[in-house]
């Protein structure tokens, strides 16, 4: 019978060194990811060893929180932007693993569960009552340099050589004020959508932290002249990248700072044994390195009828006032004096 028990005598060496005996394991599983996640999410780490009888087959990390009066369990829950996350074990029964997952959450009184995992079978679990939601991600496979150039369509290489003319430059930084400037960068690119910045400067100073200390977050900006015009944040971890987040000021979009900074990245790749460039989710611009789609779905289930209730409700909450929010600068935009737009909401 399979088992989860809990685990809280292990060091966070300890914790790094046995989960990386396992196939499926990523930085998402390391300690210095939950760290972050529970610091995001004002939670609790939960470490949980997988157990056949008396062997141990696996673990399984995630994170306990309270939203009001709920107590969610997530591996991982929304809001840290965690792609994947879930057990990392040796063939996995998925239906045995839900079973006692759902019971260790009944013995915990947690309301909602939430998963994402490439290691679960997605007929068990949507047997077991979990509800799916289809995202997505776009992975590249690192090759050598000349491979991945060819790999990229012709306005790619178009616009790199255009960057390159201008005398773009990219550097990698160890000062924590770059995390700041993204912050900016990140919400004029969103004003320029009429979207509202949704996600406070604690996020992302968190994820400094929390990141840059272990080796596992970089971030690279790319310079016209002494002018940062453009800011990626990357994790690492031995096998791959995960292209996290990217913001740029929109007035320099001409000078072709995506492209140039995703070339410079597939360079680093190759040249420091990375097997795979996770672009993390989607959108067309990906497409342009040759990258493919691959689904990435998550699931959830609720324990009590209010518990469902409130998640709907929340849902529509947050969709609904980003809509309203939307709205509002659209038409702020539009009607309002030259002399008076800008960011009427925040």
């Amino acid at each position: 019978m399979l088992q989860l028990v809990e685990r809280r005598d292990l060091s966070p060496e300890v914790w790094d060194e046995r989960v990386r005996q396992f196939p499926g394991n990523s930085l998402f599983h390391r300690w210095a990811w939950l760290s972050y996640m529970e610091a995001r999410h004002r939670g609790q780490r939960l470490l949980l060893e997988i157990r056949q009888g008396s062997e141990t087959c696996g673990f399984f990390p995630a994170i306990v929180a309270r939203k009001g009066p709920f107590r969610l369990l997530g591996s991982p829950l929304k809001g840290s932007w965690t792609m994947q996350m879930g057990p990392v074990a040796d063939r996995l029964d998925t239906a045995a693993f839900v079973a006692a997952l759902e019971g260790f959450c009944r013995e915990r009184k947690v309301d909602y569960v939430e998963l994402a995992s490439a290691a679960l079978d997605p007929q068990a679990i949507e047997e077991a009552g979990f509800v799916r939601e289809d995202i997505a991600t776009h992975l590249l496979p690192i090759a050598s340099r000349e491979e991945m150039w060819q790999r990229m369509n012709s306005r790619a290489r178009n616009a790199v050589r255009q960057a390159e003319r201008h005398g773009l430059q990219v550097r990698v930084m160890a000062e924590r004020a770059a995390i700041t400037e993204f912050h900016q960068q990140y919400r004029a690119a969103l004003a320029r959508k009429h979207l509202p910045m949704d996600w406070p400067l604690e996020m992302f100073t968190d994820l400094w932290d929390y990141l840059h200390p272990t080796g596992h977050l970089q971030v690279w900006q790319v310079f016209h002249g002494d002018t940062c015009i453009d800011t990626e944040i990357l994790l690492c971890d031995e096998s791959t990248l995960y292209g996290w987040a990217g913001a740029g000021w929109p007035d320099y979009f001409h000078l072709r700072p995506n492209e140039f900074v995703q070339w410079e990245i597939l360079k680093y790749a190759a040249a420091h044994g990375i097997r795979v460039y996770d672009m993390y989710g989607e959108g067309g611009f990906k497409l342009k390195f040759g990258a493919q789609r691959v689904p990435r779905p998550r699931w959830y289930k609720t324990f009590s009828l209010s518990a469902r209730l409130a998640r709907e409700a929340y849902a529509a909450w947050w969709y609904g006032r980003r809509r309203v929010k939307h709205f509002l600068r659209r038409s702020w935009h539009r009607f309002a004096p030259p002399h008076k737009r800008g960011n009427p909401l925040n």
